[in-house]
């Protein structure tokens, strides 16, 4: 080491001081080189050690972007097929509801006619196998919501008690034909009070809950029980009962029957129909609204449905409201609606709706697309229009923001859209394009009711956006 030392000092030094060097001198530099030569291995070391971390890093790191990308498309696939879910599920319900328009609208019609008792059964039989196509095609489709994440609940004011009325009152007929007595009690006094939630999907529970008591019951009756508690921060518990003296159902699967397309038994559709999606469906309403639905059950013995929705306190209308009930007497005041404008290219649908809306003393203009009820528009002045959304030429939200956009008498006339996709996405549209209402398909002299009732009580300025069916 000394020797080589030395060689290289001499490059540095003259000839005789690097001769004479101290060893002490040398070894010193030596120890000094050593370590620096070691110094520069450790160096060296780690340099490679954090090279192979920064490459394993690397790969980690493209490794990660690959599963993220994977999971973007997967997502976006996803998205993708919600898409085209939501798009076939809106055109499966216009190509079923659009006929089905016709079939109940017009036996609806039909019931309202002078009949003998053979027409009235089969006028019956007719509106009866409708309506069971009906149910079966919004079950499918609640149902389908729900997967795709869809469902959304309107929160408005009503009357709990009228709410379980009118109802109720649709099932005496059904609890008549099969000779079962069908009871509504409320448990402390609900006249008066007011909530604040979706009335519609209310409604759409109890109607399920009755439907299969009546069904799944021979002897005795069905009674339905509600009330009203004070739940925490000011709020209300809305709990109503569905109680049958029906064949029971076993223990072992009563948590089964909340399942989609599950039954009691598999005799059970053979004997008494059904897709077996209705408890599934408003199992899921009850829980998205925060509530719940229980089951107590004995074979042989009966069923007792019994559900607990908490919801806020509402507020009385400040006006009252028209009480026009189908087939009475009683018609909407003559001024109300002079002139109406029908828009739609299907010509039973215009047909059954012109028909529905003769009791009231209307003049009734029909024409076939968007682009006529612009022109309609025009040249005549109209109380109210009905919009249907499906049209050749100009569909109805094109046609419904031409007229809003324009100068003429028509600008601020109330329009109700006619759709047989009433899912949200679609209301959404309605209300930006300037709609006021929709009526879902199939329309009936109830839902018209309805739809004219919300229309004439609210002032000019306010959106009544909200389903009749």
């Amino acid at each position: 080491m000394h020797k080589l030392l030395k060689h290289q000092l001499r490059k540095f030094l003259p000839p005789e001081a690097a001769s004479n060097l101290d060893p002490r001198f040398l070894n010193a530099i030596s120890a000094a080189y050593e370590d620096g030569d070691a110094a520069r291995r450790r160096l060296e070391r780690s340099i490679n050690l954090m090279s192979d971390e920064m490459t394993d890093l690397n790969e980690d790191l493209r490794s990660q972007k690959k599963q993220a990308d994977k999971a973007s498309e997967r997502a976006e696939s996803e998205e993708q097929r919600n898409i085209a879910k939501s798009a076939f599920l809106a055109a499966m319900s216009h190509e079923i509801r659009t006929p089905l328009n016709a079939v109940i609208g017009a036996a609806d019609l039909l019931k309202k006619s002078s009949l003998t008792d053979e027409q009235i059964a089969h006028v019956n039989l007719l509106t009866n196998g409708g309506q069971l196509l009906l149910e079966i095609i919004n079950d499918i489709i609640d149902l389908s919501k729900f997967e795709a994440g869809k469902v959304t609940l309107e929160e408005r004011d009503f009357n709990p008690q009228a709410v379980m009325e009118q109802t109720i009152d649709l099932w005496y007929p059904k609890a008549q034909e099969k000779g079962l007595t069908l009871t509504l009690q409320f448990a402390n006094n609900t006249d008066t009070e007011y909530l604040c939630g979706d009335e519609y999907r209310i409604k759409q529970i109890l109607n399920n809950l009755i439907s299969n008591a009546l069904k799944f019951t021979k002897r005795g009756g069905v009674s339905v029980t509600a009330a009203l508690e004070p739940a925490r921060h000011g709020n209300t518990v809305f709990l109503f009962e569905v109680a049958d003296t029906g064949i029971g159902i076993p223990l072992e699967r009563q948590d089964a029957i909340f399942h989609p397309f599950e039954q009691a038994d598999k005799s059970t559709t053979r004997n008494y129909g059904g897709s077996g999606l209705g408890l599934s469906i408003i199992s899921r309403l009850a829980h998205l609204m925060g509530g719940d639905i229980t089951l107590t059950s004995t074979p042989g013995r009966g069923s007792v449905f019994t559900v607990t929705v908490p919801m806020c306190k509402g507020e009385a209308p400040q006006t009252g409201e028209l009480d026009v009930q189908p087939n009475s007497s009683a018609n909407y005041p003559k001024t109300a609606f002079n002139r109406i404008l029908i828009v739609d290219d299907i010509m039973s649908n215009r047909l059954v709706l012109s028909a529905l809306l003769k009791p009231y003393c209307v003049c009734v203009d029909e024409v076939h697309n968007g682009k006529e009820a612009v022109a309609a528009c025009e040249s005549a002045a109209y109380d109210l229009i009905f919009m249907d959304y499906h049209m050749p030429v100009m569909d109805g939200l094109e046609a419904t923001r031409a007229i809003r956009d324009s100068n003429n008498i028509n600008a601020d006339t109330r329009i109700v859209a006619l759709t047989a996709e009433a899912m949200q996405e679609h209301v959404s549209q309605f209300t930006q394009a300037g709609m006021d209402y929709y009526l879902a398909k199939p329309i009936t002299s109830e839902g018209l009711i309805n739809c004219l009732n919300q229309v004439m009580t609210q002032p000019e300025s306010t959106p009544v956006m909200g389903v009749a069916s």
